[in-house]
């Protein structure tokens, strides 16, 4: 295991986790940004390397969905940047309708397989506080991207904290195996006048012979 660059990347995660958590909004913009620069580059990348084999030069067939492709990517990228605040409340958006239709599916299942069950009526909480939920972060769609990234960020630094300290375990029972390797390796030339190591294997022949 490499010692070094475990910990660097378990440090990383955690400092990317704590920056969510303490600047949700910030970290929730940029994370817009950077997908929009990504798409950005991805449809200049597609753009060189068609201009570098055929230049577009045939507009059938794969050039024309290489072509279309770079330009959606390129358009893509360039709205993300230019509206990152109305992706940004879209994702909530899109968040919160997910969890409403999740509920009404609990509601339809408890329905179908709870009839008949005394005191059923408490088996519909939890689907309808999931539905209400929905509802509440349609209408708090920002609210909702800080919340996620603010729980996101916690299991980021949660995850970082596990693997420093597994880094850290595994880098001290390494060392506590090569100490006892080596303690191993220095009794068995101590108990040898010539300091030789005992051939195990050569000693079970002789004495089966």
């Amino acid at each position: 295991m490499d010692f070094f660059r475990n910990s660097f990347r378990g440090i990383f995660v955690f400092v990317v986790g704590l920056c969510m958590v303490c600047w949700p909004s910030a970290m929730v913009t940029l994370a817009v940004k950077v997908i929009g620069f990504c798409l950005i580059f991805a449809g200049l990348v597609t753009i060189v390397y068609n201009l570098a084999n055929n230049g577009f030069s045939d507009l059938k067939g794969m050039s024309l969905v290489y072509l279309v492709s770079a330009v959606l990517l390129l358009a893509a990228g360039i709205i993300l940047l230019v509206k990152t605040s109305f992706f940004v409340r879209f994702v909530g958006i899109i968040f919160g309708i997910i969890l409403f239709l999740y509920g009404l599916v609990q509601v339809i299942h408890t329905i179908n397989y709870s009839k008949g069950l005394r005191g059923r009526i408490w088996l519909y909480l939890v689907p309808v506080l999931i539905c209400a939920l929905g509802v509440a972060i349609c209408f708090y769609p920002e609210e909702n991207a800080k919340m996620l990234c603010i729980i996101f960020g916690i299991c980021l630094m949660f995850l970082g904290i596990t693997e420093m300290v597994l880094v850290f375990k595994a880098r001290e029972l390494a060392k506590r195996l090569k100490t006892a390797s080596e303690r191993d390796a220095q009794d068995l030339r101590n108990a040898q006048p010539n300091g030789t190591v005992i051939d195990v294997e050569a000693e079970e022949i002789k004495d089966s012979e």
